[in-house]
């Protein structure tokens, strides 16, 4: 059946018509696609606009009254929390001599080397903290002809404050000896995640230079080696954390002069030596530990030596033998505390300091 010239027509536009329809078709559910996208996307703009709106910090004057609000509290709580922190501030004066400081730590070293300790005198007596002549960190003024610079008072007066403070409380807690105490310079001081050098980048055009950090304290560090006992170095650390002084330990470790497990495995007394006295290696061994033992007697009294006999694993911490313990502590100086107990107390005059001064140098020269 041949097709007729209209019947072709016909054709042809049905068929345009149908890619018409198909293109419309492609691009109507184009249209509805991106449709519900910016939709979407505007929904979630106006969440978000919705949150931030709600949100506490939102622009408006009630938020903007509360941020400057809490901005007054946290300004009076940073400055109740650092009176609080100052209180143990230790105050410095202008009108102090060189001279009569230095009689001053002589007189206090006096004093100090007299507290109450495990160590025997040699004139005998009661123990004491301390060794004779026990430097206290400043042997060149305390038992040497030097005297202090003036520009380091202000600092020495607060290092001898802290260097007393520990005494003290090394004695009231028991501590058997005080066998080293230094006060730090700024180098050995340093902590080692200070001491990392970063290379320092190229300076750059058009940006300005980082402000320096404020300064929050003045710090002092100390090196402190003791003989205790188990107990007493409980009480010290619990001490130099409730002291009003700001102080902090920042390291600490413990170690025995002999070791107590080799020791008990060795033998358990004075019988397995003398069982086995034929042996030179054994017999070197007993007169080391026999030596070791008047050692501890000496130092420590019969207390020492009979804990220094056992050779038990477990033992009662108040009879322990004593071990070293170093420490380095951290005093921070806060500048309110010091500075308002300085107005409290009565300075002395610079007439009656310079008297004061003048009467200890003569002290001191004979």
């Amino acid at each position: 059946m041949k097709m007729t010239k209209t019947k072709k027509i016909m054709a042809g536009m049905g068929g345009a018509a149908l890619v018409v329809v198909c293109v419309a078709g492609y691009m109507a559910v184009s249209a509805l696609m991106e449709k519900g996208e910016i939709d979407e996307s505007l929904e979630m703009s106006e969440s978000s606009y919705r949150r931030f709106a709600k949100a506490k910090i939102a622009p408006t004057a009630a938020s903007a009254a509360e941020i400057t609000s809490n901005a007054v509290v946290l300004s009076d709580w940073y400055e109740v929390t650092r009176r609080e922190v100052a209180a143990g501030d230790v105050p410095v004066s202008s009108n102090v001599n060189e001279a009569a400081f230095k009689q001053k730590m002589v007189d206090d070293a006096r004093a100090l080397s007299k507290l109450p300790g495990a160590v025997v005198p040699e004139t005998g007596g009661a123990g004491t903290l301390v060794k004779a002549g026990f430097p206290f960190g400043f042997g060149r003024y305390i038992t040497g002809g030097d005297l202090p610079a003036k520009e380091t008072l202000a600092a020495l007066q607060r290092e001898w404050s802290d260097i007393m403070l520990f005494a003290e409380v090394f004695a009231r807690c028991g501590v058997d000896e005080l066998a080293k105490l230094d006060v730090l310079s700024a180098a050995q001081a340093q902590r080692p995640e200070e001491a990392v050098v970063v290379p320092a980048r190229p300076a750059q055009r058009g940006r300005k230079a980082a402000p320096e950090e404020e300064k929050l304290c003045d710090e002092e560090r100390y090196s402190v080696e003791i003989v205790v006992r188990p107990a007493a170095l409980v009480k010290v650390l619990n001490a130099l954390a409730a002291c009003p002084r700001f102080v902090s330990v920042e390291s600490l470790e413990f170690f025995r002069q002999t070791d107590m497990i080799a020791d008990a495995l060795s033998g358990s007394g004075d019988k397995g030596e003398k069982a086995s006295s034929s042996s030179s290696g054994k017999r070197e061994r007993g007169r080391k530990k026999k030596k070791q033992q008047e050692e501890e007697s000496a130092a420590f009294g019969e207390e020492g030596e009979a804990a220094a006999k056992k050779t038990g694993f477990v033992t009662e911490p108040k009879k322990e033998a004593p071990f070293t313990a170093r420490m380095v502590l951290a005093t921070c100086d806060f500048g309110t505390g010091g500075e308002a107990a300085a107005k409290a107390g009565a300075e002395p005059a610079e007439g009656d300091a310079a008297k004061e001064g003048d009467a200890a140098k003569e002290e001191v020269k004979q």
